[in-house]
C-alpha cells in the first residue's frame, strides 16, 4: 500500500488556513490547491464573518469533490475512529492514515493527518500540514476515507 506524501498547507491562520485541505489532499494523493476551498473565492479583504460564511461551505464543496473521485468521508467525536472503522485496515493489513482534528496550541481548530497501527490498534501523528509541525492539543474529530459503496 502506498504510503500519503507530507504537504503543508498553503494558507495560515484563522479563518483562511488550509490545513483541513493540505490533508485531504495527502490522503488523496492530490495537490492541496486541487481540493476546493470556497473561502479562496472570497479571499481579497475577507473578515472572519465572511470567512465564517465560506466555511460552511468548506465542507460539502471537499465531500462534493471527493464523491467525483469515488471517495465517502466517514467521520464522528472521540480520539480515534472505532474498532469497526480500524478493523477494515487491519483485514487489509495496511496502515490506516486518517485525519484528526481538535485545538492547536495556535488558538483554533486544526487538522491533522493520523496513522493506526492496524496489529497494534495504536494511533500518533504522522504528519502536521501546519510549518510548527506542532500538531494537537487533542484530538476531538476523525474523519476516515474510504471507497464509496
Amino acid at each position: 500500500s502506498m504510503r500519503p506524501r507530507r504537504l503543508t498547507q498553503t494558507q495560515l491562520g484563522h479563518p483562511m488556513g488550509n490545513c483541513l485541505e493540505a490533508a485531504v489532499a495527502m490522503l488523496v494523493g492530490a495537490e492541496v490547491d486541487e481540493v476546493p476551498d470556497p473561502r479562496q473565492r472570497e479571499r481579497p479583504g475577507l473578515r472572519v464573518k465572511e470567512g465564517g460564511r465560506a466555511m460552511r461551505l468548506r465542507i460539502p464543496a471537499m465531500r462534493a469533490w471527493l464523491q467525483r473521485r469515488g471517495l465517502s468521508t466517514v467521520s464522528g467525536r472521540g480520539s480515534r475512529p472505532p474498532n469497526r472503522v480500524l478493523s477494515m485496515a487491519r483485514r487489509a493489513r495496511v496502515p490506516l492514515f486518517w485525519i484528526a482534528s481538535g485545538p492547536a496550541i495556535r488558538g483554533w481548530n486544526h487538522a491533522v493527518v493520523y496513522t493506526t497501527n492496524p496489529d497494534t490498534g495504536r494511533s500518533r501523528l504522522w504528519h502536521d500540514p501546519h510549518p510548527s509541525q506542532a500538531g494537537l492539543l487533542r484530538v476531538d474529530r476523525w474523519t476516515v476515507l474510504l471507497p464509496r459503496m
